[in-house]
C-alpha cells in the first residue's frame, strides 16, 4: 500500500469525461473548503443546502471555485494561483505526465528570477557605495576647510605677533650693541691695565731677584730677618687638628729635629696621631738597633703601620723587638735580608697577632720563615714574597697544611723564578680566598704550572704577570673559566697572545684595568672587542706595532668610550690625528694619555685634546709637536704634566703661552728641545708656582739664569735634571741650595763646568746629586703612565 495514490488515472476514459463535463471535483473541492474552514455544527445540513443552493442557481455553471462557500472574513486577501488543482490530482494528471518542456520552463523561470534579484542587488550596491564615497569626499572638503580656516587664523594672530616680536627685537639689539660697544672698551681697557701691571711687577720681581744676588755676600748666606717670640710662630697658632696635619708631612728625623725646636712644636710632635704610621725607610742607612728600640718603645701602644724596608743594618735581635706591638697591622720589612730570620720573624709573628699586611720582599726567607707564617699569622691578608728565591716546595707545604695565611687576599711572588709547578699547586690550595696575584718576573711560569695554580681560586679580581713570555692563551682562557670578577690584568712583553685570548678577556663583566704592553700579536680585532667592556677605565697598548686608529675608534665609540680615564698609545706608530678627535669628541673623563714616539701625531690632533675638561697628564715624547699644538693646551687650567721630550719644534714662544695659563703645572719634560732658552723658563717660574719635576736635559742654550728663574719661584721643586746642560756652572748650586728647600733628586750628568768639589762645597745634604762626567749621549726613556694598580703594587712595595 506505501505506493498506492488516490485518483481515477486508470478508470475509463468516459468516466473521466463525465465527471469533467459535470464538475464534480469542483464541486467536491469547494464543498470540502467550505466545511473545512467554516466548521458548521451540522455539516450534513450544510452540504445538503449548498448543494441545493447549485442547484437552482444556474449562473456558477463552469464558474465554480474552491472557496466560493467560504464566508468574506475568512477568505484569504491574495487569491493563490494553483498549478495544479484537485480534478487534476482526480483525474491522474501527474507531474511525470508534464514532460521535459514543463522542467525547463520552471528552471528558466526561476534563473530569470534569480538574475533580476541579483541585478536589483548589485544595482543597490552600487548606489550605495557612491553615496558613501560622495559622503566621505564632502566630509574631507569640510575637515579641508576647517583646518585651512583654522590656520588663516592663526597664521594672522602669528604675523601680528612677530611684527610686535620683530619690533622689540630690533630695539633690544640697539641696546645690546651699545652695551656691547662699552663692556668691550671696558674689558680691553682693564685687559691692557692687568698686563702693564703685571709686566711692571715682573720687572720688578726680576731686578730684585739679581739684586739680592749681588747683595749677598760671599758666603752664600741670606737676610736676616726678626725673630718672633717663642710660641708666636705661625704652626703654633693653628688649631690642633691642622698643626698635626701640617707634621705629618715630616720624616722620623724631620719630626724629631721639629720637637726640639719649641715647647709648642714639641706638644705637637708628642701626639699619638703622628706616631700611629712610622715610616724609617727614610733613614735606613742610620738606623740602628737602640734607636729602633726607643722608637717602638715610645708609640708601641698605638703603633699601627711600620716601614723599616732597606734598614739592613738593624740586627735580627733588634728586629724582634717590633714583637712588643701587639696592635701593630701593617709592617713592612722589606730588603733587609741580613736583619731578618726565623727566629726574629717567629719572635715578630708571635707578639702581632693583629697583623694584617706582612712585606718580606727580598729577603732571605727559607722554609722555616714559611713554617712560622703557617702556625702564627691567622688574620693575614697581604702577604710579599717578591725575590725571596731561598724558599722550597717544601716551606710552600707548610702554608697549605698549616692554621695561617688562609685568609690572603693578596699575594706577590715577582722575580721567585725557583717555584715549580707543585709549588704554585701547594700555593692555591693554601690561599683559596686569593683576590690579588702577583707574578711579575716569573720567567718559568708556563700553562701546566698556570693551571695548576688556578685549580682552586676562584675569586681572583687583580692579575698581574709581567715579563710571563711562556704563558699563552690556552691557560689563560682557563683564567677567564675558573673567575667571573676579573677587574684588573696586566700582561707584558708576551708575543703569545693573540686576538682569541682578548675575545674570553672581553666577557668579563667587571673588567676595569687592562695592561698589554708589548703583545705584538694584538690587532684591531682585539680592541674590536674590548670596546664591550662597559667599566674599562684604563687601557695599555704601549709597542702594540698592529694597532691603528681603526682599532682605537671601536674602543672610543664602544661602551667604555665615556668611561675611559687612562689611555697608553706609546710607539703605536699607526695611530694619527683621527683618533686624537675621536677622543675629543667622546673621552671626556680622559686624565692621562701617552703617545711616545707616535710620528703622525700633529699639532692639529692635539689642539683637540686642549679641550678635555678633565685631562692632568699628557706625553707627546718623540711626536711632531711644534708652538701651535702646545699653545692649545692652555685651554685647561686643570693640567698638571706635560712631556715634551724630543719634540725639536718646540721653542719658547708655545712654552711661554702654555704656561701663562696652566697655573697648576708639576711636571714639565722638555728635555732634548734644542730651542727652549732661558726666557721659556722665565715664564714658566712666573706662573708655574707648584712646579714640582723639571727636565731640562740636553737643552744646551740653558744657562744659570734657568736656575736662577726656577730657585726664585719654584720652591717646591723636588727633581731638577740638567744633563748635558753644558753651560751650567757653580753659581746654580747656590741658587737651588738658597731657593729650592725640598729639592731631592739633581742630575748633574755632563755638566763639564761642575767638578765633584764644587758639589761637595755646595753642601747640599738632602739633596741625591748624580752626576757623570763622562756622559756624552742622552739615553732617556719614554715615560708612561701608570694605572692606579701599578701604582698600588709600588707603593705596597
Amino acid at each position: 500500500m506505501s505506493g498506492y495514490r488516490p485518483g481515477l488515472g486508470g478508470a475509463d476514459e468516459e468516466l473521466r469525461e463525465y465527471l469533467v463535463d459535470h464538475q464534480l471535483p469542483e464541486v467536491l473541492e469547494s464543498l470540502l473548503t467550505g466545511v473545512l474552514v467554516e466548521q458548521p455544527g451540522d455539516p450534513w445540513s450544510f452540504i445538503q443546502n449548498k448543494l441545493q443552493w447549485i442547484l437552482t442557481s444556474g449562473e456558477f455553471e463552469g464558474k465554480l471555485k474552491w472557496d466560493m462557500f467560504v464566508s468574506e472574513e475568512r477568505r484569504p486577501p491574495k487569491q493563490m494561483v494553483a498549478l495544479r488543482s484537485y480534478m487534476d490530482s482526480l483525474l491522474g494528471y501527474d507531474d511525470d505526465d508534464l514532460g521535459e518542456d514543463y522542467e525547463k520552463a520552471c528552471a528558466l523561470h526561476c534563473k530569470h528570477i534569480l538574475l533580476r534579484a541579483v541585478r536589483a542587488w548589485r544595482c543597490f550596491a552600487v548606489r550605495r557605495q557612491k553615496k558613501r564615497t560622495e559622503t566621505l569626499q564632502r566630509f574631507e572638503e569640510a575637515r579641508r576647510y576647517h583646518i585651512r580656516r583654522i590656520q588663516r587664523v592663526h597664521f594672522t594672530k602669528w604675523s601680528v605677533w612677530l611684527h610686535r616680536y620683530l619690533t622689540r627685537l630690533r630695539a633690544l639689539q640697539r641696546t645690546l650693541t651699545y652695551t656691547s660697544d662699552i663692556s668691550s672698551e671696558r674689558f680691553v681697557f682693564r685687559a691692557w691695565h692687568k698686563y702693564t701691571q703685571e709686566a711692571i711687577r715682573t720687572t720688578r720681581w726680576f731686578k730684585a731677584c739679581e739684586g739680592e744676588e749681588e747683595g749677598r755676600t760671599a758666603d752664600g748666606g741670606g737676610p736676616v730677618t726678626a725673630l718672633r717670640p717663642p710660641g708666636c710662630d705661625d704652626v703654633s697658632l693653628l688649631p690642633r687638628i691642622l698643626a698635626m696635619k701640617v707634621f705629618s708631612y715630616l720624616t722620623i728625623p724631620e719630626l724629631a729635629c721639629c720637637s726640639r725646636t719649641c715647647r709648642s712644636w714639641k706638644v705637637i710632635g708628642q701626639q699619638t696621631g703622628l706616631w700611629s704610621r712610622v715610616d724609617l725607610s727614610t733613614c735606613a742607612d742610620r738606623l740602628t738597633d737602640r734607636a729602633l728600640q726607643q722608637i717602638v718603645h715610645r708609640c708601641r701602644p698605638f703603633l699601627v703601620h711600620l716601614n723599616v724596608r732597606g734598614c739592613d743594618d738593624v740586627s735580627p735581635r733588634g728586629l724582634a723587638v717590633i714583637g712588643e706591638c701587639h696592635n701593630l697591622q701593617d709592617v713592612n720589612l722589606s730588603e733587609c735580608p741580613n736583619a731578618l730570620k726565623a727566629d726574629s720573624l717567629q719572635k715578630i709573628l708571635g707578639g702581632c697577632r693583629s697583623l694584617l699586611h706582612l712585606n718580606i720582599s727580598y729577603c732571605n726567607v727559607s722554609d722555616a720563615c714559611l713554617r712560622v707564617l703557617s702556625r702564627h699569622c691567622h688574620n693575614l691578608q697581604h702577604l710579599s714574597l717578591a725575590g725571596c728565591t731561598a724558599f722550597t716546595s717544601r716551606g710552600l707545604r707548610h702554608l697549605s697544611t698549616g692554621k695561617g695565611c688562609h685568609k690572603v687576599i693578596y699575594l706577590d711572588l715577582s722575580d721567585c723564578t725557583q717555584l715549580s709547578t707543585e709549588s704554585l699547586w701547594a700555593i692555591g690550595k693554601a690561599c683559596p680566598m686569593l683576590q690579588t696575584l702577583i707574578m711579575d718576573g716569573m720567567t718559568q711560569l708556563d700553562d701546566d704550572s698556570l693551571r695548576a695554580f688556578l685549580a682552586d681560586l676562584h675569586r681572583l679580581e687583580n692579575v698581574s704577570m709581567l715579563g710571563c713570555s711562556n704563558v699563552t692563551d690556552s691557560s689563560l682562557k682557563f683564567l677567564m673559566k675558573q673567575t667571573t670578577k676579573l677587574v684588573s690584568i696586566r700582561m707584558e712583553n708576551n708575543n703569545s697572545l693573540t686576538d682569541s685570548f682578548i675575545r674570553s678577556l672581553a666577557r668579563a663583566p667587571d673588567l676595569r684595568h687592562v695592561c698589554l704592553d708589548s703583545c705584538t700579536r694584538l690587532t684591531d680585532n682585539s680592541l674590536r672587542a674590548l670596546s664591550q667592556c662597559k667599566n674599562l677605565v684604563s687601557l695599555d697598548l704601549s709597542n702594540c706595532l698592529r694597532i691603528s686608529d681603526v682599532g682605537v675608534r671601536y674602543i672610543v665609540e664602544g661602551n667604555a668610550g665615556t668611561q675611559l680615564r687612562e689611555i697608553n698609545l706609546t710607539n703605536c706608530v699607526r695611530v694619527s690625528d683621527v683618533t686624537l678627535l675621536r677622543m675629543a669628541q667622546r673621552c671626556h673623563e680622559l686624565r692621562r694619555i701617552s703617545l711616545c714616539y707616535c710620528e703622525y701625531v700633529q699639532d692639529a690632533g692635539v689642539e683637540m685634546l686642549g679641550d678635555l675638561p678633565n685631562l692632568l697628564s699628557l706625553d707627546l715624547t718623540g711626536c711632531s709637536v711644534a708652538d701651535e699644538g702646545i699653545t692649545s693646551l692652555g685651554t685647561n687650567p686643570r693640567f698638571a704634566s706635560l712631556h715634551l721630550s724630543e719634540c725639536v719644534q718646540v721653542t719658547d714662544n708655545g712654552l711661554q703661552k702654555m704656561c701663562a695659563y696652566c697655573p697648576n703645572l708639576q711636571v714639565l719634560d722638555v728635555s732634548h728641545c734644542p730651542s727652549v732658552t732661558d726666557m721659556a723658563m722665565k715664564n714658566l717660574a712666573f706662573f708655574c708656582h707648584i712646579i714640582a719635576e723639571v727636565n731640562l736635559a740636553g737643552c744646551s742654550q740653558l744657562t744659570d739664569l734657568t736656575v736662577q728663574f726656577l730657585s726664585s719661584g719654584c720652591h717646591f721643586l723636588h727633581t731638577v735634571d740638567l744633563t748635558l746642560c753644558v753651560q751650567i756652572t757653580e753659581k746654580a748650586l747656590r741658587y737651588l741650595k738658597r731657593g729650592c728647600p725640598t729639592l731631592r733628586t739633581l742630575n748633574l750628568s755632563g755638566c763639564k763646568k761642575i767638578t765633584q768639589a764644587m758639589v761637595r762645597r755646595a753642601n747640599l745634604p738632602r739633596v741625591n746629586v748624580i752626576r757623570n762626567s763622562t756622559l756624552a749621549v742622552p739615553t732617556l726613556a719614554p715615560s708612561t703612565p701608570r694605572t692606579g694598580d701599578a701604582q698600588e703594587g709600588e707603593n705596597r712595595g
